[in-house]
């Protein structure tokens, strides 16, 4: 009898253990989501990219609907896929970059970021597309750019986007456009240089240290044989401390450009 009341006694003891682990482990399981976003966020800011993106990644595994989580990693690998080598990679990183987007928003519609995210995604998708595939999501890539600077109007990003977009169908044949509406019509109208001049001013006004914003305003410039003024903006780039991985190849660029103006 007695060696029953003690088995008793033992598993009780060890049902109650075991339910404070349980409650311990949910608690600190609870607790690490914040801690590791924290952690993601500070890694990214540094531009610490690769690695902000592994643990962005590894809360989304344990949190499918944190939207902070899932608005960081898609803008990551929109940027990570840029720097792979094959067109393969750089295609799956922009697939999740997109799907990651969507989802955001999905959480969160009235949220510049997502916005901007997704039209970056199919930027980046575009750009590995013909000419007339790219207008196929000019449209769309547009829109979001829009949406996100009617929710935040000083969002230097989406104006960056928006000069991207107006240089590039600007920089394309007539022929090329007419086919693309012909094929999947609702093509953004009246796309111009001179529009994508404005945007650009207006990247820089918002994100002056920004040595990619000086370099596409140059290069938008010199395609409207405005060398001086592409001069000025690729000097100004010259001047600025680099501070993203990419940034050493952007000044490379900015070096190539003002070698072709002079």
């Amino acid at each position: 009898m007695l060696y029953i009341v003690l088995k008793f006694s033992i598993m009780k003891k060890n049902q109650i253990i075991l339910l404070t682990l349980l409650f311990a482990n949910s608690f600190l399981f609870g607790q690490d989501i914040p801690t590791q976003l924290n952690e993601a966020i500070r890694l990214q800011e540094q531009y610490k990219e690769s690695v902000a993106l592994q643990k962005f990644d590894n809360i989304i595994r344990k949190d499918p609907e944190n939207m902070i989580a899932l608005q960081h990693a898609s803008y990551l690998y929109s940027i990570e896929g840029e720097r792979k080598k094959t067109e393969t990679e750089k295609r799956s990183y922009f697939a999740i970059a997109k799907k990651y987007a969507e989802k955001a928003l999905s959480l969160e519609t009235e949220n510049a970021e997502n916005h901007y995210n997704l039209a970056l995604a199919l930027g980046k998708i575009s750009l590995l597309s013909g000419s007339e595939e790219k207008l196929r999501y000019a449209k769309q890539i547009k829109s979001e750019a829009e949406v996100a600077i009617k929710i935040n109007p000083k969002h230097a990003p989406s104006f960056h986007v928006l000069g991207r977009l107006n240089r590039e169908i600007a920089n394309m044949s007539s022929i090329k456009v007419m086919a693309a509406k012909a094929l999947f019509g609702g093509v953004p109208e009246n796309c111009t240089f001179e529009k994508a001049e404005n945007y650009f001013i207006k990247a820089i006004a918002n994100r002056p240290n920004y040595i990619l914003y000086y370099y596409d305003a140059a290069l938008n410039a010199s395609y409207m044989n405005k060398n001086a003024e592409a001069k000025k903006y690729i000097e100004k780039a010259l001047s600025l401390p680099m501070l993203t991985p990419d940034d050493p190849y952007r000044v490379q660029d900015c070096k190539a450009l003002l070698k072709k103006l002079n």
